[in-house]
């Protein structure tokens, strides 16, 4: 079992109130999604609930009527349906070191179906309901969503270092 990205749960773990005398600490969804990439690349075939989360969390990441969608950090050139990935690539790219980033890199080959790999075939089936017609307009808004994820990622590690990430927090 791979640890990758597991310093993360423990580092940006926020307490959750569950009763009047009782928090447990729960890691942001932008980690949650991370460990979820790093637990499907273990052990794809028995990970098929990863995979599904994955695919709601680059759905869904933000609300629709998130300001965030709209905000200055997203390029107009991303889809509207396509913002809650690019943002959760956004807001995930500060944490990333070298492996982790590989790690990702690796998750977005399979998403985009490099190779013999079943992963793009199974997301579909799993993710949102707008990726399972199974004609070519599925197949262009799941590259889209990927590319919005991968264009997230890559927007921070083109900022200059220190370069503020305010809009980089995790939906409430």
């Amino acid at each position: 079992m791979s640890l990758l990205g597991m310093r993360h749960a423990m580092a940006h773990a926020a307490p959750v109130r569950i009763a009047s005398d009782l928090s447990v600490r729960v890691a942001p969804l932008r980690v949650i999604a991370l460990l979820k990439m790093v637990a499907y690349l273990d052990r794809p075939h028995d990970r098929e609930r990863d995979l599904e989360d994955i695919g709601q969390i680059l759905e869904d990441y933000v609300p629709a009527d998130d300001p965030r969608r709209f905000g200055d950090a997203v390029p107009e050139t991303i889809a509207f349906e396509c913002r809650p990935a690019f943002l959760l690539g956004r807001n995930l790219a500060p944490l990333l070191d070298e492996s982790e980033r590989a790690g990702t890199a690796r998750f977005i080959e399979r998403l985009r179906g490099v190779g013999t790999d079943t992963t793009r075939s199974r997301i579909k089936q799993k993710g949102p309901d707008r990726w399972r017609v199974g004609d070519v307009d599925s197949d262009a808004q799941l590259d889209a969503v990927v590319d919005a994820f991968q264009a997230g990622l890559d927007s921070i590690r083109s900022q200059p270092a220190g370069a503020s990430t305010s809009e980089g927090t995790d939906p409430a």
